[in-house]
């Protein structure tokens, strides 16, 4: 499966788009079209994956979905989980009026994807869909986060997932920690009052540099003593580059905060 075909013609209410990266194995994927369909016979079904060597995202696979959709309601989920009718019947039914998503209540870091959530396809297209800088981390905290500041309803329902593939969208441990936090800060950027933001930059900022620092045994107290210890604190950095993800990510958060605003 490549692109967004779509899997079966369903000419129901309920578009599911089961998307991913990387695909499981095919018994596993056949199984849950079977469990959709099960579930709700007149379902619109649209697999959604990404072209060999043009990786996009899960954000702009969704969007992209999305656009071809035939449902009042999408329900979006990844294929590692085993979902079952009580999970899908539940997020439809919260995603009457709004974002509805499942979460398992466990705390992670970066916290958990969003791996089954729904919402209204006008809601969706009003909102102007995912983000897809956000690529596959966190672009559903940011619609969920925009959806709440224009009015629209927004729940989560707890419950029990049971893993049974590998992750949908794998990515470097760097990678994954950098969109993180970036994300994050977009999201704030666009979403807080002032005065949140303000108080959320002021902890980000000094963690991330503290984090950097400590990573690469850098003395940050030498580059408030004066220039002496600059070019060995440089040679420090470029011998440990990962540490830098949390530096790069800050930069990358701030430039496009100015780049949309024009401040």
């Amino acid at each position: 499966m490549t692109g967004t075909p779509r899997q079966t013609p369903g000419d129901g209410d309920v578009t599911v788009i089961v998307h991913a990266c990387r695909w499981p194995a095919r018994q596993v994927t056949s199984g849950l079209i079977d469990a959709i369909e099960r579930w709700n016979p007149r379902a619109d079904v649209i697999a959604a994956n990404e072209e060999p060597g043009a990786a996009v995202g899960a954000a702009a696979l969704v969007n992209r979905a999305a656009a071809s959709a035939r449902g009042r309601v999408l329900l979006c989920l990844q294929p590692s989980v085993a979902w079952t009718a009580d999970h899908l019947e539940a997020v439809r039914a919260g995603a009457e009026d709004g974002l509805c998503r499942v979460q398992t209540g466990q705390v992670t870091e970066p916290p958990e994807p969003a791996l089954l959530w729904g919402i209204p396809r006008h809601r969706f297209d009003r909102i102007g869909g995912l983000d897809p800088r956000f690529w596959s981390v966190g672009e559903v905290d940011d619609l969920e986060a925009r959806l709440r500041l224009s009015g629209v309803p927004t729940r989560r329902v707890t419950m029990t997932v049971e893993q049974t593939a590998p992750e949908s969208y794998p990515l470097r441990p760097e990678v994954r920690r950098f969109l993180a936090l970036r994300n994050r800060l977009l999201t704030a950027f666009r979403t807080l009052p002032p005065d949140e933001l303000g108080r959320l930059l002021s902890l980000e900022a000094p963690l991330a540099l503290e984090r950097a620092w400590r990573l690469a045994g850098i003395d940050a107290t030498s580059f408030r003593m004066g220039a002496a210890e600059v070019p060995r604190n440089r040679q420090a950095l470029a011998d440990e580059a990962g540490v830098l993800v949390p530096l790069l990510a800050l930069d990358s958060a701030l430039s496009e905060h100015v780049a949309d605003t024009g401040r």
